[in-house]
Formats: structure tokens, sequence, C-alpha cells
């Protein structure tokens, strides 16, 4: 199973007072807000006598508390109290997972070894930008497989119809991997017409890719988040989330400081364009629940930086 920070949940999927059981990895964690609404996520079984936490534990004073003898332990995993007669002080803990909430996602850091983060994801401004619309499917397949298609060049005039694509550029930093290239694509909106349209991509280990997507005829400039999260050997979480700069862009900017709704207008155009965006992205689908892994394919000229992917994606695996 693959290292690294992976999506368990959208913030949505989680309110306050709510525990939730999620996978990941082949593992089961819980999932729950303390007192001030950070999201926390701990290994699901009480130290105490073994019972789940997700099944019938509940959030008390910010703590989660163990459905059977009522221990209560915090969002670091510790035991901070219990309805024992005195509350007498209980010495036991749990393993707390590391948590980053942003993007409109939880995203949880996961290694095989139960290691500590040996990096970050970067934090993304939000200011000015939609929240995400979100679709979360679960699918056959492997993360690596998501993350991969950002740099396989080849695979998006066969599945996708795109072409002329222009200046396509790969830069790599420790374990995130920047891409950019345009191409032309059929007009969703017009399908007698062709767009010009640029991406600019940060993929960001094998669970997360944003996309700044731009469309300059348009006036248009969307975020586009990928988020994959395997489950199981065989089966992943994909998460396709779009966003945009309120106003957008094409938005005249004599008109920009009218009083206007503009952050519910502008998620009601989202939510329009989301479904392109997802129909678009799950051409994939099928050959990813269908095709087998290659550990050494016989590229051919055109299938892009793939070899120089796969080695920068080895660092998120233990070796052997």
């Amino acid at each position: 199973m693959p290292s690294g920070w992976f999506r368990i949940a959208t913030s949505a999927e989680l309110s306050r007072r709510e525990v939730s059981v999620f996978r990941i990895n082949g593992r089961e964690v819980v999932a729950f807000r303390d007192a001030r609404g950070v999201a926390a996520v701990v290994d699901p079984h009480c130290p105490h006598m073994g019972a789940h936490l997700g099944h019938g534990g509940r959030v008390v004073d910010g703590a989660l508390r163990c459905p059977f003898h009522g221990l209560r332990f915090d969002a670091r995993g510790t035991c901070v109290g219990s309805e024992y007669p005195g509350n007498p002080e209980v010495k036991l803990s749990i393993r707390a997972w590391p948590v980053i909430e942003q993007l409109g996602c939880i995203f949880v850091y996961a290694a095989s070894d139960d290691s500590t983060p040996s990096w970050e994801l970067p934090r993304y401004e939000t200011t000015g930008w939609t929240e995400p619309v979100t679709k979360v499917l679960l699918l056959k397949g492997h993360v690596q497989d998501v993350a991969e298609n950002s740099v396989d060049y080849g695979h998006f005039a066969a599945v996708h119809g795109y072409s002329d694509l222009e200046d396509p550029t790969l830069r790599i930093e420790g374990p995130h991997l920047y891409s950019r290239f345009g191409f032309t694509r059929r007009n969703p909106f017009l399908p007698f017409t062709d767009l010009q349209s640029t991406f600019d991509t940060a993929v960001h280990g094998l669970g997360l890719s944003v996309t700044d997507l731009r469309v300059p005829k348009l006036g248009i400039h969307y975020r586009v988040l990928l988020t994959a999260t395997q489950l199981d050997q065989d089966t992943m979480t994909f998460g396709i989330g779009v966003s945009s700069e309120i106003p957008p862009p094409f938005v005249p900017k004599a008109i920009r400081g009218v009083p206007f709704p503009w952050r519910a207008a502008t998620r009601a155009q989202i939510q329009l364009v989301h479904g392109f965006i997802v129909s678009d992205v799950l051409q994939d689908k099928e050959i990813w629940e269908h095709r087998i892994p290659l550990e050494v394919p016989a590229l051919i000229p055109g299938d892009g930086p793939i070899a120089k992917f796969r080695r920068w994606a080895r660092q998120f695996y233990e070796p052997g």
C-alpha cells in the first residue's frame, strides 16, 4: 500500500458531534470533530477492552466516548476522562492519525509502518474561491493510475479526444510533481466548436492532484481537485471536485463591484460545469478497472514522461 496524504472524507461528510468510520489502505479509522470543530482521526478500537469506537461511540465535550465503559479520548488520542466513580486518571491512549483539512476534504497521512509524516501538503488559498463541488465514487483500481494520468500525454487524444498538445513541461520537487501543457478539445457547450485550454497540475504524492484549468477564450479559471484513496488492494475511492474564482474571470471588471450574490451564482454555474468535468474524467473509469500493472511497460514515443513518473512514485512504497 502506498504512503502519503489521502482523503478519507469530504468536510461535509463529518459534521459536529458525528462519529464516522472510514477505510484507508485496508484499515478502519474513526473520525470526529473536537470542541473547536477540528477534525480528528483515531484508531478504531478502545485499548481498555477492545470496543469499536465507531459503533456506538459519541462525542462528549469534544472527546470521543467509548460506548462500552465511557472512557473519553481527545483528538490526540489521550484518555481525558471516564465515568467511573471519582473519574480516576486512566493512563491509556490510542493512535491519532495526522490530519489536514483543506479544499473541502479531510486528509490523513498513512504509512505502512505508522511513521509520522515526512512531508506536508501545501496550503491552498481559498479566499475568493467557491467551496468545491465534489463527487466521490467507489471504483476498482489503484491510486497510482489516477496520478499517472497527469503525465500520460498519449491517452489524452485516444481517450479524451484532446488534440494539439502544446509545450508539455514536467518538474519534480521531492514528493511533489508539477506538469503543464496546453491542448485543444471539443467545446462541451457548443459541440461544433473547439476550445484551447491549459492544465497546470500539482500532484502531491499519490492522493491529491490540483489543476488550474484555464480556458482563455471563455474567460474561465477553474480549480479541479482529484483525490484518490486506496481502500484495499483492488478498490479505491475517487473524488472529483471543482471550484471557481468569485466572480468568474469572464465577468467584466466594470460590474464586479455591483451588489450581487456572486458566490451563489458562481456556485450554480460550477454545479453545471462539474457534470461535464466528471464525465470527462470518468472516460478513464473502465480502463482503470480492468488494466493490469506492468512493471516494465513497452513505452513508445508520444507516451510522455511515464518512466520518470514511476521512478518518482517509488518513494511512496516500502522497499521490496
